[in-house]
């Protein structure tokens, strides 16, 4: 199982000191009982602890973890998972709820339950695929043909986990992915002769003729030399999908550890005026700032931060599209800037755009130098968690599954 570095156990009794004024006397009075018991490792009474503090709220994300954990250090995993599946009803996207959740799953032998719980996490963040790998926790489901494959090599196209018929294959250190499935998650239109056995794929200006079994290719009539030539394998045509990629504009990262293809298309930018967008979304958009020394799901550091602008709707992020990208930063820069007390002293502060559980932009914010750098895109949207923080309750919720008069900008005393 991972142990969640956001809980600060370690700090949990300086927070206390600084912060019980401005928190719920009940609650933090049966949080920081909680804590104390599970950093004493003293797991049968923080079970308990937590169970009177589920009693009081029954939506604390806290109190699920330090159940979930203590019952996993006394090996009731039963519990544990149980545990994990009620947090999971609460904050459907919680990341660490979803890991311990596979690995009390695995132990129990609950294979398909397992699985389900795999998949859904990688949805998430593929990045755990390493983790996954080497935990002892998923002994019981290493030969299940399922989790094989999840394991194999995975391509994220625009920030979403894309799955092919055939699985991607590497010739000579090149990445192959079947050519219509790549070709469309780049926005092209293919078609493939047959009698040439040559794939033609086209996007805006930009004509890619790729021939089976020729390190030869085509762009734009131009000969292109190819590291390995396409290929058939069952029936399909495989491509190399960083020339793909690369020949239409596209950022192509390959992470190693996690064995993941990344590929990140180039943001649209337009001409919209700063002035009316920042008018136009002033009704349109919800900002959650998150501070790290508080609960939150993010493992961030207690020096962190985080400000997530919530489109309410499709047009508003349109709008925001329709930005330079100078402006969009700006913009963000702005909104960041409006809310940062919310998490004063935090250093970086990771800024995102969502709309529908999605997030489509994120970049960092450096308060000393006033902007926002390294903004990136995810042209399909990048499945998030993303919480409302409550402060004065020490927890935090799914912003998603909150009453409407709750989805509002997070405040100070929140």
């Amino acid at each position: 199982m991972k142990k969640c570095i956001a809980i600060l156990i370690c700090l949990f009794i300086i927070i206390g000191n600084i912060f019980t004024v401005c928190a719920d006397d009940k609650i933090s009075e049966k949080y920081f009982k909680a804590a104390e018991l599970y950093s004493q490792k003293n797991y049968k009474e923080c079970i308990e602890s937590s169970k009177d503090l589920l009693n009081y709220d029954d939506s604390h994300m806290e109190a699920y973890y330090f159940i979930a954990m203590s019952a996993y250090r006394m090996g009731d995993y039963e519990l544990a998972y149980q545990t994990l599946k009620s947090q999971l009803e609460k904050n459907p996207n919680n990341e660490l709820a979803l890991y311990n959740a596979a690995c009390a799953a695995s132990i129990l032998k609950k294979e398909d339950e397992c699985i389900e719980l795999i998949k859904r996490l990688l949805t998430i963040d593929i990045t755990n695929k390493d983790s996954i790998k080497k935990d002892s926790d998923f002994e019981y489901i290493r030969y299940n043909e399922e989790y094989k494959k999840l394991m194999e090599i995975s391509v994220v196209f625009g920030g979403e986990l894309v799955e092919f018929d055939v699985a991607p294959l590497i010739v000579d250190g090149r990445t192959l992915l079947p050519v219509r499935k790549v070709f469309e998650c780049m926005g092209a239109e293919v078609t493939y002769d047959d009698i040439t056995k040559t794939a033609i794929a086209q996007k805006d200006d930009i004509e890619i003729r790729i021939t089976i079994g020729n390190k030869i290719a085509k762009v734009n009539g131009e000969d292109k030399e190819l590291d390995v030539p396409a290929m058939v394998l069952d029936g399909r045509t495989l491509v190399p999908v960083r020339f793909v990629g690369e020949t239409l504009n596209a950022e192509v990262v390959w992470d190693d550890e996690n064995e993941v293809v990344n590929v990140l298309m180039p943001a649209k930018h337009g001409t919209a005026k700063l002035s009316e967008v920042e008018i136009l979304l002033k009704e349109k958009v919800v900002v959650s700032v998150v501070d790290g020394i508080f609960p939150e799901p993010y493992g961030m550091d207690s020096t962190e931060g985080c400000a997530t602008l919530i489109f309410k709707d499709e047009e508003a992020l349109q709008l925001f599209a329709d930005l330079s990208y100078d402006d969009k930063s700006e913009y963000l820069k702005n909104v960041t800037y409006d809310n940062y007390a919310l998490v004063l002293g935090c250093s970086p502060v990771y800024v995102k755009v969502a709309c529908a559980g999605r997030v489509y932009y994120e970049g960092i914010y450096d308060y000393d130098k006033g902007e926002v750098s390294d903004l990136k895109f995810y042209s399909n949207g990048k499945i998030e968690n993303i919480i409302k923080q409550y402060k004065s309750d020490l927890n935090y919720k799914d912003f998603y599954l909150l009453p409407e008069s709750d989805q509002t900008t997070s405040q100070i005393g929140d």
